[in-house]
């Protein structure tokens, strides 16, 4: 015999399974870049965003943060978006962005994969912080999960995106 708190628990459970049918998370904002944070494109953007930003500013700069989506924009003193930055998970303490990305690329390729992909980076650098890469005419760098510049192994940890282009 059922208790009314066993309905009650697999109403939820299905509630919950239910809420993830035909979500599809939303890709990066990548045309919004160079536009400002009331226009149209924008404003598109963030209402197929289901969670509200925590904002937070330094210096010149206020960070829209997605943290469950593992995005986080960056808008100038302006209000121009200048820079979008996709989390793996854990990273920083977002989760995983699950989304498409630029030039094929996911946050689950090595450095290796990814110079593959995009070839040498135009600068880097590490060593004594997280090795970075930085492919400045494509509009797209990386920050890796390792210090060591010759770990063509390590896994990228952030991926930012500085230009429009296509996922």
């Amino acid at each position: 015999m059922r208790t009314p708190i066993s309905y009650l628990l697999a109403l939820c459970v299905a509630f919950i399974a239910g809420c993830g049918l035909g979500y599809e998370p939303p890709s990066v904002p990548v045309k919004c870049i160079g536009k400002n944070f009331l226009d149209s494109d924008m404003k598109a953007w963030l209402k197929k965003v289901y969670a509200q930003p925590k904002i937070t500013t330094f210096n010149d700069r206020t960070y829209y943060e997605f943290k469950g989506e593992g995005i986080s924009l960056q808008f100038n003193k302006s209000d121009v978006l200048t820079t979008i930055f996709a989390y793996t998970d854990k990273a920083d303490g977002f989760g995983p962005y699950a989304g498409k990305l630029p030039y094929g690329i996911t946050l689950q390729l090595t450095r290796r994969e990814i110079e593959s992909k995009l070839g040498p980076p135009e600068r880097s650098g590490g060593g004594t912080i997280n090795y970075w890469s930085d492919y400045t005419s494509k509009g797209i760098g990386f920050t890796y999960n390792s210090m060591d510049v010759n770990n063509l192994d390590a896994k990228s940890y952030t991926i930012n995106i500085k230009k429009p282009c296509e996922l």
